[in-house]
């Protein structure tokens, strides 16, 4: 229900708990990590009734695809979500949250990605931010700009209600920190560079079997191994195989140099 205004593009919203958990996502890839111990002390705030005074978030709506993505608020839904699912539906019908909704034409246009990036800085610049939490406009644009290329994109995933995939396949989210952790290994890179460089990795991969893959493993390799292997090679996509001895966080040291991958 909306309750005010506060330009076109900005409105406030009074949204009941149901609606908010079935409704609103906390996994824009951009987003803090969770941090569970504060997730649980808002569970057992509501867990005690404290829920005396009301709480807000803010979100933006991707009006191409309706699509509603936290960018302030994350350890309150993850909270409401796990109070939920503990409690009749039907008795929390009197609990709401408070939302401040940001419009946004397309979050996959880059103009719009810089709009949400500038207001997620905004919204968190009262709170510690580390230099991991900060994005980089950088990598945004990368993160988009693989969004659409050959093969690549096939291995990408961008489930809506998790921040990970299994094996063969990455999650955008999980890309995303990856990149931003690594940021120092990409900084003089452009991403034209970064790009063909993922793509040179990948390819390098792809070369080795599955055994070379798994050489870690050897002795152990399993009906498991073979699935995620057969389905890299079906994909064509080898760098988000996340227990093998190439895995991302080994591949990324290589990639401002991936001819030096062993």
């Amino acid at each position: 229900m909306e309750i005010d205004k506060f330009k076109d593009n900005i409105r406030l919203r009074k949204v009941s708990f149901n609606d908010f958990s079935e409704n609103y996502f906390s996994n824009l890839y951009f987003n803090r990590r969770i941090n569970e111990d504060k997730v649980n002390e808002l569970y057992e705030i509501l867990l005690m009734n404290g829920y005396n005074l009301p709480w807000t978030c803010h979100i933006l709506r991707d009006k191409m695809t309706d699509k509603r993505q936290i960018i302030d608020g994350q350890h309150r839904y993850e909270a409401i979500c796990k109070y939920l699912k503990i409690v009749d539906k039907t008795i929390v019908d009197d609990k709401y949250i408070y939302i401040w909704e940001y419009d946004v034409n397309d979050m996959r246009n880059k103009d719009d990605n810089k709009y949400a990036l500038d207001i997620y800085r905004k919204l968190n610049n009262n709170t510690p931010l580390t230099e991991e939490d900060m994005p980089k406009n950088k990598i945004v644009e990368l993160m988009m700009l693989l969004r659409v290329q050959t093969i690549i994109k096939n291995g990408i995933g961008y489930d809506d209600k998790h921040n990970t995939c299994r094996s063969p396949k990455i999650h955008e989210k999980e890309l995303f920190e990856l990149m931003n952790k690594h940021e120092y290994l990409i900084n003089k890179m452009t991403i034209g560079e970064i790009i063909g460089n993922i793509y040179k990795i990948n390819s390098i991969l792809s070369k080795k079997t599955r055994d070379e893959l798994y050489v870690n493993k050897r002795g152990m390799i399993g009906i498991r191994e073979q699935k995620i292997y057969d389905k890299a090679v079906e994909l064509l996509f080898y760098i988000g195989i996340k227990d093998c001895m190439y895995s991302p966080s080994y591949w990324i040291k290589y990639i401002g140099n991936p001819d030096d991958i062993e």
